[in-house]
């Protein structure tokens, strides 16, 4: 006797600045296929295949995108609030001004790792992204976005202070007959639509003209589990994708398990689903505090959480140990 037992399964709505993501979740795990079981053998075995992986490209986007958004809006209002820094993005560049000679995993764990730590304490900067390319001439080089102003003079002196660890700028000299190459490049991010699309660009290339030993990207712990404003699809939202699917500014791609609207899903829910637009706001906030509040605020917090449920309890204790509860039958 065979059973047609269909699981239970919502739709999501996920939303970007430019972007909207529809699929499906079924609340029972179906069974894993091929990819997925050697996907989680190699992290497991802690292989890296010298590119990214689609999920990879997916949960960088989802970091980025209300990282980003949430520091950007913020600025626009220029509204000051009780933040444990006034975060301000940056967009680096960092190469080496010789021919490589190390393996990858030391460049990073001497050069990116000594870079990384002396801009955290000497410029304060508590939130960061990196991904690692190779150039033409199969040389490293990294792009870092951080949440501080850096004059850039001060910033390629701490790169040719960590890359010289490795010989590089010595390197450099024997070439040139000085010691202060050009190995940086900076710029702000005015517009976070091209910066994320930019860094998109990068990570769809799978890591440069070859493979690239060890991780490709990282960023700092306080945004690793920053994630974009996603809601189960109700009637509001049904009403606004409609409105998204039958405008001529989106588009559209569709298979078995997503679908996807390119386009300015900010500015459209501005006008249209004022709602969601307020939402999808609402939610950058919740991310920059979740980043930027100041650590004492946010023990206070935990500590009134704690008040209130030792308070709960001594109510509850305060209660007699039995009722008596009188039936009628």
């Amino acid at each position: 006797m065979s059973f047609n037992v269909k699981l239970p399964e919502y739709e999501i709505a996920r939303l970007y600045k430019d972007s909207m993501i529809i699929y499906k979740v079924i609340e029972y795990p179906r069974s894993k296929t091929k990819r997925q079981l050697e996907n989680e053998k190699n992290l497991r075995n802690n292989v890296f295949h010298g590119y990214l992986s689609i999920k990879a490209k997916s949960r960088i986007k989802k970091i980025l995108s209300p990282w980003l958004n949430s520091v950007i809006e913020y600025r626009k209002k220029r509204q000051k609030r009780n933040l444990s820094k006034q975060p301000y993005l940056t967009f680096v560049t960092l190469t080496l001004p010789a021919a490589q000679k190390h393996d990858d995993c030391q460049i990073k764990r001497v050069a990116l790792n000594h870079f990384l730590i002396t801009i955290q304490r000497k410029f304060n900067v508590q939130a960061y992204f990196w991904i690692c390319e190779t150039q033409k001439n199969g040389n490293l080089h990294f792009h870092i976005i951080i949440d501080s102003f850096i004059k850039w003079q001060e910033l390629r002196k701490i790169w040719n202070i960590s890359i010289e660890k490795l010989g590089y700028v010595t390197d450099f000299e024997k070439l040139h007959n000085h010691r202060n190459p050009n190995s940086t490049d900076i710029h702000q991010l005015d517009n976070v639509e091209s910066i994320e699309n930019y860094v998109v660009k990068y990570t769809s290339k799978g890591g440069g003209v070859r493979i690239i030993r060890g991780k490709i990207w990282g960023c700092s712990k306080n945004i690793k589990n920053l994630k974009p404003y996603e809601q189960i699809i109700d009637s509001d939202m049904n009403s606004f994708i409609a409105k998204v699917n039958s405008s001529a500014h989106f588009r559209k791609y569709e298979d078995e398990q997503v679908t996807v609207f390119s386009g300015d899903i900010l500015g459209f829910s501005s006008v249209h689903a004022k709602e969601i637009h307020n939402k999808i706001l609402k939610h950058w906030e919740e991310c920059l505090e979740e980043v930027y509040m100041n650590r004492w605020k946010k023990k206070l917090q935990v500590a009134k959480q704690d008040t209130k449920a030792r308070e709960c309890l001594r109510i509850i204790n305060r209660q007699p140990p039995q009722l008596q509860l009188n039936f009628q039958f």
